[in-house]
């Protein structure tokens, strides 16, 4: 155990003696000091872990000493020393976040006993602190190989979405653009928990970004990457990595996969399940010489990739029951209409109530990729491009709205948008749609909200359409009175910063229209 610095403060000398051979006897550091005032400047010179100050002293009192400190130091612990006669002046001292007080006359015991408890509290705080850094560069670190950029890609739109089964999961998924043209997306998990998962991800990860400057076939860097791990990790491992790669030629829709003991993406054509036929070959770093398989595929625009670790289908209920590859395909079946992010989280909603309850064994990580077919298009300089358009519909659920505004907002970023609009724009479309879930469909979970966007030129058409009733706009109050209602609020902030606002004459679609420029 690590001796801890104590600072002991009494204006008696023959108790700073006695308190001082105690505290080395018990193999910690000790400095004395006579006064409150001396104690502070003590204290402003070096570092203590534990301070021990009587409260009755000429000059500065151990009250003020006390308060002094907590103005510099809300951590170092605190014992205050007080006499039979003064306990309940301890009571103000302990508010201010002493840790415990001794009383006179002393017990040697009974002093053993609170330094004891206070170096005990004081490591124990400080391995938690070293964890807790630890923790956060290992989160820092986990947080770089999860793919999270809100950046569009053209030709594919991208959703993800991550249920850890602790602080560090084991879980890693990324993207990585090999040329203008060529996509690479990868997904895995490690056997491995905590730092140490972290560790393993990491190599992986920096593995595959140096294989693919020579070797860009899926099958080739899971070949180069097995071998790298197998004798990092040695023959006597038992621990593992499962990973599934896929690369998309976002020109020609064709998509070639290779796996490694993972989970066969599920691609959704034409309202029917397509999946890759070759075999779940060995896990990386087990066997050094397997020489994995690769498959091709040609995609279709409108084609849905579905990419997920198995912690996903081996989700098990209170019964035991998994989850299982079937239903997930029933998800993605009966929520085609969904856009991609909106359905990664429907499936991480659909983990969580099939578990009921049942902690989750392993972390759940799943990536929903959308194929556009407009990459040829947007190949084109922006001045070229006079048309887009996009259409949505999400459920009256108000977190998915985000999924339409990201996706719109990226689109008016890459049409050239200024941040000043991007920003006035996400305020008017979020409104806008919670407006429409809120009021036009009640939260009314199976009447959907349907987001049209087009644009043309330097200007840009969005309409949003509930599928409620329908109200009068012109019924509103003004925005100053007193009875104007929450969907007023939202309209008239939609007119503050839109440059034209138009309903149909149901009342049930709001057009809304922005300029690019500033």
């Amino acid at each position: 155990m690590k001796p801890a610095n104590i600072l002991v403060v009494d204006d008696k000398e023959v108790i700073t003696d006695l308190l001082s051979t105690l505290i080395k006897n018990m193999g910690h550091n000790c400095v004395r000091a006579e006064n409150g005032l001396s104690a502070f400047e003590k204290f402003c010179e070096q570092s203590f872990d534990i301070i021990i100050t009587d409260l009755i002293m000429p000059g500065m009192k151990g009250e003020e000493l006390v308060k002094k400190i907590r103005e510099r130091d809300k951590e170092v612990i605190i014992i205050v020393i007080t006499g039979y006669a003064t306990i309940e002046a301890a009571i103000p001292v302990m508010k201010e976040g002493a840790f415990d007080f001794i009383k006179k006359p002393f017990h040697i015991n009974e002093i053993k006993m609170i330094i004891d408890k206070a170096v005990e509290f004081h490591n124990i705080r400080e391995k938690n602190r070293k964890y807790s850094e630890t923790l956060n560069i290992a989160q820092g670190l986990r947080d770089k190989l999860l793919y999270r950029s809100t950046d569009r890609v053209s030709g594919l739109n991208i959703g993800y979405e991550t249920i850890f089964l602790d602080e560090l999961g084991g879980d890693i998924y990324n993207l990585l653009p090999l040329d203008n043209d060529n996509i690479l997306i990868y997904m895995g998990d490690v056997s491995y928990r905590g730092v140490n998962a972290c560790l393993l991800s990491s190599m992986v990860y920096s593995i595959i970004n140096e294989t693919v400057t020579t070797e860009t076939s899926p099958q080739g860097i899971l070949t180069r990457l097995n071998k790298s791990l197998s004798r990092y990790l040695g023959e006597e491992s038992v621990n593992f990595v499962t990973l599934l790669i896929i690369r998309i030629n976002l020109l020609t829709n064709e998509i070639i996969c290779a796996r490694a003991g993972h989970s066969t993406p599920l691609i959704y054509q034409n309202k029917s399940i397509i999946k890759f036929q070759n075999q779940a070959e060995a896990f990386l770093g087990m066997f050094p010489d397997v020489i994995y398989t690769q498959e091709h595929k040609q995609l279709q625009t409108g084609d849905r990739i579905v990419l997920f670790t198995d912690g996903l289908p081996e989700s098990r209920n209170p019964q035991g029951e998994m989850l299982g590859t079937k239903r997930i395909e029933q998800i993605i079946g009966e929520n085609e209409h969904l856009c991609c992010q909106t359905l990664a989280q429907k499936l991480g909603e659909e983990a969580r109530s099939f578990l009921d309850g049942t902690p989750l064994k392993d972390d759940i990580s799943i990536m929903v990729l959308d194929i556009t077919g407009e990459r040829a298009e947007e190949a084109l300089p922006i001045e070229a491009l006079t048309t887009h358009i996009t259409k949505m519909k999400i459920p009256s659920i108000l977190k998915y709205r985000k999924g339409i505004v990201s996706r719109v907002l990226s689109l008016a970023n890459n049409l050239g948008m200024s941040n000043e609009r991007l920003n006035d724009l996400r305020l008017v479309l979020d409104e806008a749609i919670i407006n429409a879930i809120e009021h036009g469909n009640r939260m009314d979970q199976n009447k959907l909200v349907r987001v049209y966007c087009k644009s043309e030129n330097d200007y840009l058409v969005m309409s949003v359409k509930d599928e409620g009733g329908g109200f009068d706009p012109d019924s509103l109050p003004p925005a100053n009175q007193d009875s104007f209602s929450s969907r007023g609020r939202g309209l008239f902030l939609i007119k503050q910063f839109a440059d034209e606002v138009r309903h149909n004459e149901k009342g049930n679609e709001i057009t809304i229209g922005f300029s690019l420029g500033e």
